[in-house]
């Protein structure tokens, strides 16, 4: 019977220790809950399995808190606070003094850069821009022009630039397809045209290509003489 109880006696689980042990008022403590937080306050008071902690060295908190025996992993006591220490720690902080207010603290915004500008060729397309539209626009009283209207006369400078590059371009473009010579010419050109005209031969793809851009192949090869 003896070695049953003894038997029993080893079975049965060891008491919890009491993390509130030997604490008391004004004892500066470290408090670890069960979920690893960590609090660093002064104990006001503990009654009936609660402690009640006046935190400090956390910036942003103010208060007390209150831990219940069984939240509580551990306790490790750092010292011993006095009750102006307890007062100051739980009075609010002052307001600053009349006419001596804190500025508001604004974050301040950083405004994302505008958006470039559009290719002067792709928002004014040569299909429906032209210098003739620029003069009608430019006779409408302001408020009648829409914001397009608006932003064709302020860029008609740089249109009027890209408009002439691209038609050098295109002009070079032609002379690269169709380089002078005894192939490409005036007299090409000119019986091509006989052909087309009197005879009543039908053109190659190539030969009508030359035939409708040949005033603008003429204008690309007197520049390229140049």
């Amino acid at each position: 019977m003896r070695a049953s109880l003894l038997l029993l006696l080893f079975a049965l689980p060891a008491a919890a220790a009491d993390p509130f042990e030997g604490l008391k008022r004004l004892d500066r403590v470290t408090v670890t809950d069960k979920d690893g937080d960590t609090v660093r306050g002064i104990v006001r008071s503990i009654l009936r399995g609660r402690m009640s902690l006046q935190i400090e060295g956390r910036e942003g908190l103010t208060g007390s808190l209150v831990f219940e025996r069984k939240s509580v992993r551990k306790i490790e006591k750092t010292g011993i606070a006095t009750e102006e220490e307890l007062k100051a720690a739980s009075e609010p902080e002052a307001p600053p003094p009349e006419g001596l207010v804190e500025p508001e603290r604004v974050a301040s915004k950083v405004e994302a850069p505008p958006a470039p500008p559009r290719p002067v060729l792709e928002a004014f397309p040569t299909t429906t821009w032209s210098s003739s539209r620029h003069d009608e626009i430019a006779l409408k009283d302001a408020y009648l022009r829409s914001a397009d209207e608006r932003e064709f006369l302020a860029r008609i400078g740089e249109w009027t630039a890209a408009v002439a590059a691209l038609n050098r371009e295109m002009r070079l473009a032609l002379i690269r397809r169709f380089p002078p010579g005894e192939l490409w010419n005036q007299a090409t050109f000119d019986r091509l045209r006989v052909l087309m005209a009197v005879i009543g031969r039908e053109l190659t793809a190539e030969e009508k290509d030359f035939v409708s851009h040949f005033e603008a192949w003429r204008t690309a090869m007197e520049e390229t003489a140049r």
